[in-house]
């Protein structure tokens, strides 16, 4: 009877030991700018593009979003002259993206984008990979197609100018 009492109370110790470490999570959280963001939105010809994270903070092999969002969707006074098309929207047809470390060049990582809940909302989930410094500058290079309400993106010509290739930094932390 003793083994079986000493086999029981050894066999909670080794349970209770290995439970898993507490590690540096960030809760998710309404799509937002972070802090170490070198640039929350860009203006284009098409309207705002605000790029928006889902954690307050970006740990390393801690899962993220990256949210693409497009604002002001209607063509510039000038373009609208010219064009003579009242009320023309853009619309976010695809997104290209990846990410590379600045300090450190870890290669490329491809960040896909697919639509999300509403119009002119794209979302990627990554990951970024652990290096040897506690902080990591990445950059997030980003190409967005946009067309027209009515589709027309026929014209090869046209294709190349309704697109817009930028890039944002932003801060990783080891967790």
């Amino acid at each position: 009877m003793l083994k079986i009492y000493t086999l029981f109370a050894a066999t909670i110790f080794i349970l209770i030991a290995c439970t898993p470490s507490k590690k540096n999570t960030t809760v998710s959280v309404e799509p937002q700018c972070i802090k170490s963001q070198s640039k929350c939105s860009v203006e284009t010809k098409f309207g705002k593009v605000n790029i928006l994270f889902n954690k307050d903070k970006v740990f390393t092999e801690d899962p993220f979003n990256i949210y693409l969002m497009l604002e002001d969707k209607y063509l510039v006074k000038e373009r609208l002259v010219k064009n003579k098309e009242p009320n023309v929207k853009y619309n976010i047809s695809s997104v290209k993206g990846y990410m590379e470390g600045q300090e450190m060049f870890m290669g490329k990582i491809p960040v896909m984008f697919s639509p999300f809940r509403q119009e002119n909302l794209m979302v990627a989930e990554t990951l970024l990979g652990s290096c040897s410094k506690e902080k990591m500058v990445w950059r997030l290079w980003l190409t967005v197609f946009f067309e027209t309400n009515n589709g027309n993106t026929t014209d090869n010509k046209q294709k190349d100018a309704d697109q817009k290739t930028f890039f944002i930094d932003f801060i990783s932390s080891r967790s």
